[in-house]
């Protein structure tokens, strides 16, 4: 006689209760460990916003470089090459020779300053000239160039990109040029390894960069 045997299996569920948790840990761990990407965008002089047009910019305060679409220049109306525009760049930051179609600097000494300091009130200007002096305390007498003195590019409508790029490059370089050198005569380091987080050191940015402002600014397109 044949017996029948009928085996009933069982199901068993898998327990889900700490999926939740450990979901919740991985996406911890990932928020901490994961570098998120900044928005790096182009170092730019932007007009200030005023409805009052600009004044006009004397010629000589000015280094204006237009770029074709075959990516040839014009410097101030020249022909001109990136080798050559680095080396008018140069001499448009320190007009060594004091020519009068470059900018004419100012010198900023100790002396100057503690005579404006004395003749000014309290106001936007004394704390220009306190700046001034914070910035001759730790580089020494240095020629400020004129506020309105500044690079510009301008472009043709059919520009690559990558010259207008290239142009700004050569332009950044040229500062860079000199806040290096003038890093190293005064502190014995360059620029690039003044650190933003040291107080000693952001006071030297400062008054590196007082001496030799990064102005770059974007004129219309000419439309072909």
């Amino acid at each position: 006689m044949r017996t029948s045997i009928t085996l009933r299996r069982r199901h068993v569920g898998i327990n889900a209760g700490s999926m939740a948790d450990i979901a919740f840990l991985l996406l911890i761990f990932f928020l901490v460990t994961t570098t998120m990407d900044l928005d790096v965008g182009l170092q730019r002089l932007l007009a200030p916003n005023s409805s009052a047009p600009p004044g006009p910019v004397h010629p000589r305060n000015m280094l204006a470089v237009q770029v074709n679409a075959a990516g040839e220049l014009l410097v101030n109306g020249q022909p001109s090459t990136l080798d050559q525009l680095h080396a008018t760049a140069m001499d448009f930051l320190t007009n060594p020779d004091d020519r009068p179609d470059l900018p004419q600097f100012m010198l900023v000494t100790e002396a100057l300053c503690l005579q404006r300091m004395a003749q000014l009130g309290a106001g936007d200007e004394r704390s220009l000239w306190e700046q001034r002096m914070e910035a001759v305390k730790h580089i020494g007498p240095y020629r400020e160039p004129p506020a309105s003195a500044q690079m510009t590019i301008q472009t043709a409508g059919n520009t690559p990109y990558a010259y207008y790029i290239m142009v700004q490059d050569v332009m950044e370089r040229a500062v860079n040029d000199q806040r290096n050198a003038l890093a190293k005569k005064a502190f014995r380091k360059d620029f690039s390894e003044l650190l933003e987080h040291d107080p000693q050191d952001r006071q030297r940015i400062a008054a590196i960069r007082r001496a030799f402002p990064l102005r770059i600014g974007d004129l219309t397109p000419v439309m072909n």
